[in-house]
């Protein structure tokens, strides 16, 4: 055996068995081609001797391209060369084994990270006569790492810009896990139920936070029982406040759900539970100053229009005495005339009752100073108001009333609206030019979007639907552009100074009411002043309004309609469709010649 081995012929090539000797070969071939790392084998020089299957399928080359080349010029980038270099020189010193990464540049110009353990194979002299590589392509590894590097700093910074807004922010935040109990609070939130530094009642955990909210959570876990945001106004004792020891807290509960779950639309419990926390104290003393300057101001409102009208209803009384005294003074001449006493002790029966029905509808007008929701007819308040209105006004100005049958009724305090109606009515009347003039009151119902209502005034929360309406037209000296958006403000007026809180209570209330104010005005020609009240829902639910289809017209009386649209072709298309329903149709091209066509 040992002179079989020392007679073996040296190691001094690798061209048909992969440099292994001769009685190996077969056994060699099939290990380079089935081992899944790569293996390459260099001369001295770098010329690439054995490239087995895993090296081809990495880098794209056949054994038969490469075998022979250099590896440095064929697979080496140029920047990572010198470093190469340094390492298979120390192979070549008999420096190994060594382990080191670099890049192969494949043969469609990709890049593959690749990790060697290398060696070498010593001659007979032990002079290094070939460079053995065994690597692992770890680039899928490296890209994987490098994502999640990138991942876990965006998911840092992301951390920190979330800890900075919560940090930042200007109300209390704070961070629940399912079970309800605190696992971040920010500043602010420690500030409001600490009092800066004086604990005072903190809440232990979201259940103490918004049990006003929670009927009974017995039985339920936390993270099942909240699935859905919870707000409420509450106040919280801290011994914070000199006076009454409690503050007005604004809470807003939400459960965190992800966002995958929010989308299929599973019903699933919470992960966790975020707080804002709000102190409202001070918009609370700004809310109650608020409702204390509206009641002043409907206060002024109701005396200034109970001033302006005792004049006229003075007058009237003084009619009604005169009508009095005169018929007693004609019984006592009459006395022995029985048919006589009796039709002057009519006359003054007739004189009574109507003194009765001013003085009701002057206690009427007074109301109630608190506000009282009620289903309210809006025809009932002009009904009602009529003829205290026909008493005050001078006999040279004219109105007018058009009723509507069938009006829904709407969620209203009764005497705050007479009250309105009232104060409407007397600018009015102030604004005919020498007390002449033609005072219009109406009502109806309309269907109102969000362009029509984006040119009103009053509650922050309008939105689209049905509104009953209460309208109070004039033909008096009108406004300009420039002056209608001053109309609302106190003490404003076009009319002699020391008034002119009207329209500015007049407002109030109705925005109180969910409603708005629709205002038309032209100099010289009269104003319109649309006050608009949602319709109740559950009257909506309950009642299908008429709609033009079921429309049937009286036989032998063809209704009237005033329309009015600038564009000609959509105005004579709603004409016809509305002659065809029986109506008899004035059609005008605009809203000053609607006005002229409503005065005649």
């Amino acid at each position: 055996m040992a002179a079989d081995q020392t007679n073996k012929p040296p190691i001094t090539h690798f061209s048909d068995c992969g440099g292994i000797p001769w009685e190996d070969c077969e056994f060699s071939r099939l290990l380079l081609r089935t081992v899944r790392s790569l293996v390459i084998i260099l001369d001295r020089e770098g010329h690439i001797l054995v490239f087995n299957k895993a090296c081809e399928d990495t880098t794209g080359y056949r054994a038969e391209e490469v075998l022979g080349r250099k590896f440095m010029d064929l697979l080496i980038p140029e920047e990572q060369q010198e470093g190469v270099r340094q390492v298979f020189e120390a192979l070549s010193m008999g420096m190994f084994p060594n382990q080191y990464q670099n890049d192969w540049i494949c043969k469609d110009g990709r890049r593959c990270w690749i990790q060697w353990s290398n060696t070498a194979i010593p001659d007979d002299s032990g002079e290094v006569a070939y460079i053995v590589g065994t690597g692992i392509d770890v680039t899928e590894r490296l890209v994987a790492e490098a994502q999640a590097r990138a991942n876990l700093e965006s998911l840092q910074a992301s951390e920190n810009r979330l800890r900075t807004v919560f940090e930042e922010a200007p109300v209390g935040l704070a961070l629940a896990d399912r079970e309800g109990y605190w696992i971040f609070q920010n500043q602010v939130f420690q500030h409001i139920f600490e009092g800066g530094g004086n604990t005072s009642n903190p809440p232990g955990n979201i259940v103490d936070l918004i049990s006003d909210a929670l009927n009974n959570i017995s039985g339920s876990p936390l993270a099942e029982l909240l699935t859905e945001p919870v707000a409420l106004d509450r106040q919280w004792v801290t011994g914070q406040e000199p006076r009454d020891g409690s503050r007005w807290l604004s809470i807003r509960v939400a459960p965190v759900i992800s966002r995958e779950l929010q989308k299929s639309g599973e019903k699933t419990s919470a992960e966790g539970f975020v707080a804002v926390v709000e102190d409202i104290t001070g918009k609370q003393a700004a809310l109650r100053q608020k409702q204390a300057m509206e009641k002043r101001l409907r206060h002024s409102m109701k005396f200034e229009s109970l001033g302006v009208m005792a004049g006229g209803i003075a007058h009237e009384f003084n009619n009604i005495l005169m009508t009095v005294l005169g018929n007693t003074d004609l019984i006592l001449q009459d006395i022995h005339n029985p048919q006589a006493v009796q039709g002057y002790a009519e006359q003054i029966q007739q004189s009574v009752r109507r003194a009765a029905e001013l003085s009701r509808q002057l206690l009427l007008y007074s109301g109630k100073e608190r506000m009282v929701r009620e289903p309210v007819s809006l025809a009932v308040i002009i009904e009602q108001m009529m003829p205290l209105f026909q008493a005050t006004l001078p006999k040279s100005a004219v109105l007018r009333y058009i009723p509507r049958k069938g009006l829904p009724p709407i969620n209203g305090d009764a005497s705050l609206l007479r009250q309105c109606l009232t104060n409407l009515v007397l600018n009015a009347m102030e604004s005919l030019p020498e007390k002449q003039g033609t005072i219009t009151l109406a009502v109806g119902v309309q269907s109102c979007d969000s362009s029509y209502l984006a040119d009103t005034v009053g509650s922050m929360e309008l939105r689209e639907g049905m509104y009953a309406w209460l309208e109070v037209l004039d033909t008096g000296i009108g406004m300009d552009r420039d002056m209608l958006p001053r109309i609302f403000d106190p003490f404003f007026t076009t009319k002699f100074p020391g008034r002119g809180l009207g329209l500015a209570a007049v407002r109030g209330v109705v925005a109180s009411h969910g409603g708005a104010i629709k205002v038309y005005s032209e100099p010289g020609r009269g104003t319109s002043v649309k006050l608009l009240f949602p319709v109740p829902d559950a009257y909506l639910q309950r009642e299908q309004l008429s709609s033009p289809a079921a429309f049937k017209p009286v036989p032998g009386k063809r209704p009237r309609v005033l329309l009015a649209d600038d564009e000609d072709a959509v105005r004579n298309v709603a004409c016809r469709m509305l002659e065809r329903l029986g109506f008899e149709v004035n059609g005008v091209c605009n809203g000053r010649t609607a006005l002229d066509a409503l005065h005649q």
